[in-house]
């Protein structure tokens, strides 16, 4: 090979690899927001927008006062961020960017969704807006881009939403082509007065702004639950994943792998079994537990012989227990349950009261993680969900022998306000 030919090559190679990282800068930015405060001529606006500016600062809130003359800063919002422009009159406009989890099944499961939420003058106005990720240009037809323009003075200014679509090439005659127009609509606010002020954002005097992160107890007033309490304080995911369990005041059972699969048609997980008093009358049960992560289903199962301590596996009958899907609002039999054989219907397993509101935290048959422990020579269950809207609560719910479960606690870890 000449030198040419191997400097030409060497040439086309760096140009390729310089589309590929330009692509992949791209890719990432789609996640992401600008937000650009202007001040201009006492004018006040602001322009929220997916379109990408090199000159963006880090997200961060930009507090103009009137001696800031013509002031125009851009900021870059990424997923965990925020960024706020706070105006001589009062206006305040605040972009919040989040993202869902990534997943290792489901279609566009490992391209999480992005989205926003958005505040003006304390009030929010957009809460979870999807914008990005999840394969979202295959739901938009055509592909389109979304922008906010927020303009005039408090107490009401004016805002807007708009959508973009992307530049189309319509072809004109087979050797000419036109580049159309982008069309864009817009559509108005109501009166920013209309919207409740977000206490939680923004809380008045005397009232004190929850702390993200902190686990907090909703319902519950037994023993029990204190001694849970300040264990998910040191770790919230402590009955999220078994394997990684570590040492605390709490026991757990001793499982030794299992040949019995009680999940049927699934190959996922490890099936294990253990022999306890489960349900809390004194007498040994053998106990099967099996997790799997699919399209259908992500959470576990256990499935209770009742006073059975052989080691065979029975056939699967009324006379047993399967959790969590026999605890619905459908009574099913344990060889009928959707963690079995996925019939659609009610998906309803644990449905527990919160304390302070009116409002129930549902953990559903599929998607809900079980691990039973013992505490002060009782049984007990921990129930963890995988499902995004239930993902920052805890319950512990008590086995009884006649096949129910006495409600105890309620743990919710304070998530980030979207």
């Amino acid at each position: 090979m000449s030198k040419l030919n191997l400097w030409v090559m060497t040439l086309l190679w760096f140009v390729i690899i310089g589309q590929a990282d330009a692509f992949d800068g791209d890719e990432e930015g789609n996640s992401s927001l600008t937000m650009t405060c202007d001040y201009s001529a006492n004018r006040e606006s602001v322009l929220v927008s997916q379109s990408l500016d090199s000159s963006a600062q880090v997200a961060a809130i930009k507090v103009l006062s009137p001696k800031s003359k013509d002031s125009k800063t851009a900021f870059s919002v990424n997923a965990g961020q925020f960024a706020e422009c706070v105006y001589p009159s009062g206006t305040r406009v605040r972009i919040k960017v989040g993202e869902g989890l990534a997943r290792s099944y489901g279609r566009c499961g490992g391209d999480p969704d992005a989205f926003l939420s958005m505040w003006v003058n304390e009030r929010k106005l957009v809460s979870r807006l999807w914008f990005a990720g999840h394969c979202i240009e295959e739901s938009q037809l055509p592909p389109s881009t979304l922008s906010f323009k927020v303009q005039g003075n408090t107490p009401s200014p004016a805002v807007q939403r708009c959508q973009t679509a992307s530049q189309q090439v319509d072809g004109v005659e087979e050797k000419m082509q036109a580049v159309t127009e982008p069309l864009t609509v817009c559509v108005d606010f109501p009166d920013v007065k209309n919207f409740p002020h977000d206490q939680q954002e923004y809380p008045t005097k005397g009232h004190k702004k929850p702390i993200v992160g902190e686990v907090l107890l909703v319902n519950g007033s037994a023993k029990v639950c204190e001694t849970v309490w300040r264990e998910l304080k040191t770790d919230f995911k402590l009955f999220a994943i078994y394997s990684e369990l570590k040492p605390s005041k709490l026991t757990f059972p001793k499982w030794k792998e299992s040949a019995v699969r009680v999940l049927n048609n699934i190959t996922q997980g490890i099936p294990l079994s253990s022999v306890f008093d489960f349900d809390n009358d004194g007498k040994q049960d053998k106990v099967f537990y099996q997790d799997a992560e699919t399209n259908g289903f992500d959470g576990s199962v256990l499935y209770i012989q009742k006073g059975r301590l052989t080691s065979v596996f029975a056939k699967r009958d009324s006379r047993h227990d399967a959790t969590p899907c026999q605890n619905g609002l459908i009574q099913y039999e344990s060889h009928g349950c959707p963690a079995f054989d996925f019939p659609r219907g009610n998906n309803e397993a644990f449905i527990f009261k919160r304390k302070t509101t009116e409002d129930s935290v549902t953990f559903g048959h599929q998607v809900t993680e079980l691990w039973p422990f013992r505490w002060q020579g009782k049984s007990y269950v921990s129930v963890y969900s995988t499902a995004e809207d239930t993902l920052n609560y805890v319950a512990v719910i008590k086995p009884r022998p006649n096949r129910t479960f006495q409600q105890m606690c309620l743990f919710q870890q304070v998530a980030e306000n979207f």
